[in-house]
């Protein structure tokens, strides 16, 4: 049963991680706090998640492929940092 109060309620979270068991375990606990969780196990699968939904948050595997192919996705992991 999620917990109702917690922030990520109704969030709809991608993960983009190449390790099954880790992949797993991030989508239990997320679920857990209430999260609607979706799994990328590559870039083509994260391409299409992105191609095909919005999400609030992406939990990105920081030794995943490149960052060249991070950037291509969309997902600057460093874009946020440098704005502050």
């Amino acid at each position: 049963m999620p917990v109702t109060n917690s922030p990520l309620v109704s969030s709809e979270i991608l993960i983009v991680e190449d390790e099954l068991m880790l992949r797993k375990r991030l989508v239990a606990r997320l679920e857990s706090e209430g999260a609607e969780v979706t799994v990328a196990g590559n870039v083509e699968e994260a391409r299409n998640c992105l191609d095909s939904m919005d999400f609030d948050f992406a939990m990105v595997d920081v030794h995943f492929q490149t960052d060249w192919e991070l950037i291509y996705l969309g997902i600057d992991p460093f874009r946020k940092i440098l704005q502050l």
